[in-house]
């Protein structure tokens, strides 16, 4: 095995590949993200060399100390199936962590002896498979969404393995497998058949049997009290192990009662060298002192574990165990052979490059100018080859760059393509290269050197700022891209919905009650599901399911609610006081759009070539919907009516960048900009983040706050319109500040402003463009966006190369705060160290600077002086402290790539939104980010508090501040969103129906006709429900009856259908007859019908009695009158209208009953007619 000390620059890795076809390097990074990174440069730079079974990465994990509370089953998934992937493929570069490379590997004959393979045809035994999927270490859940999960719905089974992309589904028809599927975990359908799938076990370990189970609690419970963890915590964990739980850590400790599944990973090297002749190259990025850091520091991490779990009664693994290779690792230094790199850029050439790296874009043009037209003869650079993702961003720099290079490439004919190939073809790159600009079609941001030819690569990311923070971002476009309103109204339509036995609801016609559950009815000759919603006294009244549009979730202050009284008048009395109230709310809200809207605007210039250059200087690509959302605002800003638009997304999505935009723009037709911040310390962020963002571009930028002391001047330069943007917090609404021409206000999270500020900013708006801007969609900003008195924007695309941020909930431990400190120390981050009560905080700073006496920590809140805050905060951008303690302060908007760990101390203190906020702030560029949340030690799980952590615990992915809002929601209740003098009538009545019942006082105000869907009385003798058996999950049920009944379009309930045929299997006759109910219903609704009744005699439609005699006659009611007396007298034969408004027609009970289907059929028939709606019968 052969140890190379590996440059930074991998291209050389490749060429040594090529030139060698029988090696496989090993390459080692020192931590998880920058193993990662070096994955993707390398599938990038070798496209068309290596193909992506070639390269292969496999991450390592530890489970000491504090990250024992982590799951790691998507990494031990991944390691799982690399194991399986080199068992049987022959990769040329393996990736890895010192973790992946000293730790333990799950051996490829244990995966062969346990894997499951599945194919159509099989005799299949659900519940044999239920129990084997269980042995595997697979968790049983009620929807299938990650790595390691089954599920199991009648004859349906879904399961998702280590190796494959998404999960699988198998269908059993008659103890066979019928089919096989993949489907996706985020909507659960479909897309792709299968003939076969091979299951892996989900862990690194498999449970005991039962014949082993005796002697593996025997095992484990020898090693936990050789630990000395007695107690209810040794029972505890004996429990867990006997019923098969996973358990805090487990993942380090499984080999105490089962260890046949690992082998070192040095041994399976060896084994796989062995077995398909091939010499091992193995390379460590970095410096040796690195390294052998990295080493120490799992060494000290286990050390201390060790030392905590003893005085906290859990058990630890053994390091020796665990990670077998450690001392191993360390002894390849006395052997290393260190390749020389060919493509090193030559040191003066790289010190002159740095020297101008963190400069403005046409200073590092400059530079390189000087470089490449040195006409000296004895110059290292003579040609200059640009490295760039795509022919398109190559083209689009050249657009940017070339006046800076005095080059003239409008004529592209002399510009050479190469490719890696060409590169590493010495021949070919020297007889090509002439004196000229050259394109490599490489996606690198690392730059190397040529020196036969004397040509320098460099990337063009580097030359537009992005070297040292993230590669360009490429996203697909979507197929059929949602507008944001349509986003917009399915997040309000799924927010709310879901709601689970012992929920407080809302019952629009009785009022507020407790749902007891689904229960099966039957009336007379009809069977169906019924909502038990008990009121006060017990009162109980039973919905069925087709009026599940009555029934809304409750989200209020449900401290002291209490239920109606179904006999009492006071539900009636506590809406008509809302109703009352949202008229008011609803008229001054009116009253200001249209203020606004006859207030002249201003319609900006077209677009101009110096705005496509400030574009063109965004150093990544935009995600889509920041295009699209960049492209609204730009309509709104051609138009002379004052834009007023909401740009909603989550934090880190993109937001300011977006702002920027019609910042640029706002300024180059001379008008100046207003961009308010709730706190001076985001004022601050947001200015240093302008500055450099128009450093190439003509703009004054200034920010205002009470740490001016100069403000005087200030206001004179506003005045007199010499200052272009002008930044700060509500100080800027003051009265002394005249602008002399603006045109833009920009607001920045807009709820945090108090009900004095926003009347300011509602008074300052008429007439100007408005932009506001928040992380968290507050529902009734989002109602006012949808009837249309305010426009939308949503960002819902997170940058391509960002990592959620890993979230740990646990008691306040001493050694965890170590622990999670020194490992962001130690991969040279910072830290954000939150204590929320000033008081406290120099007794917290003698507490870290005790246990941590290496670390540089400084103080932040908010009653420093603000010229000490703001030097504290710049000496924390510029590193000269590890750990920022401070209170909320950071709570908004702080950006500091390189503060990837924040440790929030009494969590379970804090609100939901604002512990989301504060995760926010760290894992904003390409490194993984961390956030520990600590609770105190006599913390009960039941606590609110306690509720809120786990919360934020289930949800750690990318874009979920809609959930987390929500939940919010539901726990404070909703004085935060309405503001105070509303929040009162929201108890009353419930978010929801409050919402409903502001969105129709404002449409009614806007002159917009409500259209009331009657709720039908529909009685036909079929059993219409959708069995227990079909779908266990009661909240998946009620989920699905409220799809079925909330379909407005046929190709709505067709979809539906389908998924459920699906998800479910086959549909039962009885959820067949509710598909055909819903559809019925639909039908009734459009006709305005109150009731469908099915008797001995006929069937009877009650319609409403304004359906025929209606009081404002219009074309809509006429063309109705007219199809439902054509269908009377033409189309259904003895089908008649009575005086009082019932249409009556021969269809009986009996016929049901003796020939369902063509009965339905002929029904269907007539309905369709009366509604107007073409329709084809299929079977459902």
């Amino acid at each position: 095995m052969n140890l190379f000390s590996l440059e930074p620059n991998l291209i050389e890795v490749i060429a040594s590949l090529m030139e060698s076809k029988s090696v496989t390097k090993i390459l080692i990074a020192n931590s998880e993200s920058e193993a990662q990174e070096i994955e993707e440069f390398i599938k990038n730079i070798s496209e068309g060399f290596l193909t992506t079974k070639d390269i292969l990465y496999i991450p390592g994990f530890f489970q000491a100390g504090v990250f024992r509370y982590e799951s790691a089953r998507k990494i031990i998934a991944k390691r799982i199936e690399s194991s399986f992937l080199l068992g049987t493929h022959f990769p040329r570069i393996i990736i890895c962590s010192i973790a992946g490379f000293t730790r333990n590997f799950p051996s490829f004959h244990w995966l062969q002896k346990n894997k499951y393979e599945i194919k159509i045809g099989e005799d299949l035994d659900p519940d044999l498979l239920m129990e084997q999927l269980s042995q595997l270490a697979y968790l049983q859940v009620q929807r299938v969404e990650e790595v390691g999960e089954f599920s199991i719905r009648g004859s349906i089974i879904d399961f998702w393995t280590p190796g494959e992309k998404h999960p699988s589904r198998i269908e059993i028809f008659d103890d066979k497998i019928d089919k096989i599927r993949s489907f996706r975990a985020s909507d659960q359908r479909s897309f792709q058949t299968l003939e076969q799938v091979v299951m892996l076990p989900s862990r690194e370990f498999i449970w005991p049997y039962p014949s082993q189970m005796e002697a593996a609690i025997e095992k484990f419970n020898s090693y936990i009290l050789s630990q000395h963890v007695m107690g209810v915590g040794r029972a505890n964990l004996l429990e867990d192990l006997k019923a098969n739980v996973p358990f805090a850590g487990i993942d380090d400790l499984f080999y105490m009662f089962i260890s046949d599944s690992l082998i070192s990973f040095h041994e399976f090297i060896h084994e796989y060298a062995q077995k398909n002749n091939v010499k091992i190259s193995l390379g460590y990025i970095g410096s040796e002192n690195v390294y052998l850091n990295a080493i120490q520091e799992i060494e000290k991490l286990y050390e201390n574990a060790l030392i905590s779990a003893t005085s906290k009664n859990y058990p630890v693994g053994k390091i020796e165990s665990v990670f077998p290779n450690l001392a191993l690792a360390k002894n390849y230094f006395n052997v290393t052979n260190c390749l020389e790199s060919r493509f090193h850029i030559p040191e003066k050439i790289a010190q002159d490059l740095k020297s101008c790296e963190k400069q403005k874009l046409s200073n590092r043009i400059t530079k390189i100018q000087e470089l490449f037209v040195n006409e000296n003869p004895d110059s290292q650079i003579k040609n200059l080859l640009i490295l760039s993702n795509s022919e398109d961003s190559f083209l689009e720099f050249l657009g940017i760059t070339s006046k800076y290079l005095n080059l003239n490439y409008e004529n592209q004919t002399n510009i050479n393509k190469f490719n890696l190939n060409d590169i590493l073809n010495s021949n070919l790159i020297n007889n090509k290269i002439k004196d000229q600009l050259h394109f490599c079609l490489l996606n690198s941001k690392e730059g190397f050197y040529l020196p036969k030819s004397k040509t320098l690569a460099i990337s063009e990311s580097w030359i537009r700022g992005t070297a040292s923070a993230e590669k360009f971002e490429t996203f697909q476009e979507e197929e059929n891209p949602q507008s944001s309103k349509q986003n917009s109204e399915a997040f309000l339509s799924a927010q709310y919905a879901d709601f689970v036995e012992g929920d407080l609801v809302v019952h629009i016609q009785h009022g507020i009650a407790r749902f007891r559950g689904l229960m099966t009815i039957k009336i007379l000759d009809i069977t169906g599901d019924f909502l038990a919603l008990e009121y006060a006294g017990n009162d109980k009244i039973y919905v069925p399911v087709h009026k599940l549009n009555l029934i809304q979730k409750y989200i209020g202050s449900s401290e002291g609610t209490s239920l109606d009284a179904l006999k009492s008048s006071t539900w009636e009395k506590r809406k008509a006081k809302a109703k009352a109230d949202v008229e008011k709310l609803a008229k001054e809200l009116m009253e200001h759009q249209a203020k606004r809207s006859i207030t002249p605007g201003h319609a900006f210039a077209k677009i101009d070539e110096e705005y496509i250059a400030f574009e063109d200087a965004f150093p990544f690509d935009e995600t889509p919907d920041q295009q699209r959302a960049i492209k609204e605002i730009m309509t709104d800003m051609n138009k002379p009516k004052a834009m007023d638009r909401l740009l909603c997304g989550d934090v880190g999505f993109g937001k300011t960048e977006v702002a920027m935009r019609a910042a640029f723009r706002c300024i180059l037709d001379g008008k100046q900009v207003a961009w308010l911040v709730p706190t001076t310390v985001l004022a601050h962020q947001h200015y240093r983040s302008l500055k450099e963002r128009f450093a190439d571009f003509a703009a004054n930028i200034t920010i205002l706050d009470r740490s001016i002391t100069s403000t005087s001047k200030v206001l004179e330069k506003i005045k007199k319109g010499e200052i272009d943007i002008l930044i700060g917090t509500h100080r800027i609404l003051s009265k002394d500040i005249e602008f002399r021409d603006l045109g833009l206000l920009i607001v920045d999270e807009e709820q945090r402003f108090g009900v004095l500020q926003k009347e300011k900013i509602k008074s300052m708006s008429y007439g100007i463009d408005v932009l506001t801007m928040t992380a968290t969609p507050i529902p009734r900003t989002l109602q006012m966006a949808m009837v249309g008195l305010r426009d939308l924007s949503l960002l819902t695309t997170p940058p391509k190369s960002r990592l959620a941020t890993k979230t740990f909930v646990c008691p306040f431990d001493e050694e965890s705060i170590k622990e999670s400190i020194q490992f962001e120390l130690n991969r040279g981050g910072q830290i954000f160290y939150v204590h929320n009560r000033v008081e406290e905080l120099n007794t917290v700073y003698s507490y870290l600077h005790n246990l941590i006496p290496h670390a540089k920590i400084c103080i932040g809140h908010g009653k420093m002086a603000q010229k000490d805050l703001e030097k504290t905060i710049i000496d924390f951008l510029d590193e000269k402290y590890n750990i920022l303690l401070c209170t909320t302060i950071i709570e908004s908007g702080i950006d500091m790539p390189n503060v990837n760990t924040i440790i929030v101390q009494n969590a379970d203190y804090f609100g939901l939104a604002q512990l989301y906020q504060l995760r926010g702030r760290v894992g904003r560029r390409s490194t993984r980010g961390y956030a520990y949340f600590l609770y105190s030690q006599n913390a009960k799980e039941d606590q609110e508090g306690m509720k809120r952590l786990e919360i934020l615990k289930e949800h750690q992915e990318l874009g979920s501040g809609f959930v987390i809002a929500s939940h919010d929601m539901e726990m404070r209740g909703s004085g935060n969103i309405l503001g105070d003098e509303q929040s009162g009538k929201v108890s009353d009545v419930g978010l929801e129906t409050y919402l409903q019942m502001l969105d129709d006082a404002i449409k009614t105000l806007g002159g917009i006709k409500l259209t009331n869907i009657t709720e039908v009385e529909i009685q036909i003798p079929l059993v219409a429900q959708i069995p227990e058996n079909y779908v266990q999950n009661s909240k998946e049920r009620l989920r699905t009856y409220r799809r079925f009944f909330g379909a407005r379009q046929e190709s709505a309930l067709q979809n539906l259908i389908t998924e459920c045929e699906d998800r479910f299997g086959t549909m039962p006759v009885e959820v067949k007859n509710l598909a055909e109910l819903a559809r019925i219903r639909r039908w009734l609704q459009s006709l305005g019908a109150l009731s469908l009744i099915v008797s001995d005699d006929s069937t009877e439609i009650r319609l409403n009695k304004g359906i025929l005699q209606p009081e404002y006659q219009d074309e809509a009611s006429e063309l109705l009158i007219k199809r439902i007396l054509d269908v009377c007298n033409r189309k259904v034969k003895g089908m008649r209208i009575t005086p009082d408004g019932r249409l009556l027609f021969a269809l009986r009970k009996k016929n049901f009953i003796q020939d369902k289907d063509s009965t339905i059929s002929e029904l269907k028939r007539i309905l369709s007619l009366l509604a107007g709606e073409a329709y084809e019968d299929k079977v459902t």
